[in-house]
């Protein structure tokens, strides 16, 4: 039987066919890291940039793979 995907799962922009979803979300992670630390764009403007239609969704893709919000990741690269 072929391998799915689980239905709603998508991969964030930028993913290429045949890429693993932790390579893909490790490239995303870096790319969110960099946008919130180094623009002053809102969170859900970079969750957008990304992919991801619903700032939500960002948030808990990020902070699943953090282990932080990125309001408080934002913050804590503002305030060292």
């Amino acid at each position: 039987m072929p391998h799915r995907s689980r239905p709603g799962r998508r991969q964030p922009r930028g993913c290429a066919a045949g890429r693993s979803r932790r390579r893909c979300s490790r490239s995303a992670r870096l790319e969110a890291k960099r946008l919130l630390a180094h623009t002053d764009l809102p969170v859900a403007a970079v969750g957008r940039r990304l992919g991801f239609t619903e700032p939500t969704n960002f948030g808990k893709f990020f902070a699943r793979l953090t282990g932080q919000t990125p309001g408080a990741f934002r913050d804590a690269q503002a305030n060292p």
